[in-house]
């Protein structure tokens, strides 16, 4: 079996029309986990609709730089243990996180023209002989790139 594994740069940097390296500034591009709670115009929009996470919005930046934001939403998930208070703020987050990557893959895909570096890849990965073996697709992103890219392939390549 062939496995390939997306990390979260395969959608940071998914388009060769606009690189990471040289249009690092873009709003539309798809954020790293550190930054999923900046102040992008579109991440500022969606969080104003979900003002119960607004508490907590500095600690998970906080978490960002130092340590992994799941390690700390996972510790306030257990606060929610003692308070129905921090639970309703996680809930808002992730609604928050729902609308804002939808919305920011969208706009990725539209500036990118639906032209992504996922499909290269899994073009490559079928060209690259007749494969007699499976082939395993896994990601830890947030967002959905990969399995956009997919519907372009046809199981029998």
């Amino acid at each position: 079996m062939l496995l390939v594994i997306f990390g979260a740069g395969a959608s940071f940097d998914s388009s060769s029309s606009f690189p990471a390296s040289s249009s690092p500034g873009l709003d539309e591009r798809l954020p790293l986990a550190k930054d999923l709670f900046s102040d992008r115009p579109l991440f500022v929009e969606v969080r104003r609709k979900y003002p119960a996470c607004h508490p907590i919005i500095p600690r998970l930046r906080k978490a960002g730089v130092g340590k992994a934001i799941e390690r700390e939403l996972a510790a306030m998930q257990d606060e929610g243990k003692m308070s129905p208070d921090r639970l309703r703020q996680l809930a808002a987050i992730q609604y928050y996180l729902q609308e804002m990557l939808w919305r920011c893959e969208v706009r990725w895909n539209d500036k990118a023209a639906d032209i992504t570096n996922y499909q290269a890849l899994i073009d490559q990965i079928f060209h690259l002989g007749k494969r007699q073996e499976p082939i395993c697709l896994v990601t830890f992103n947030y967002d959905r790139m990969l399995e956009h890219a997919l519907p372009s392939f046809r199981a029998e390549n």
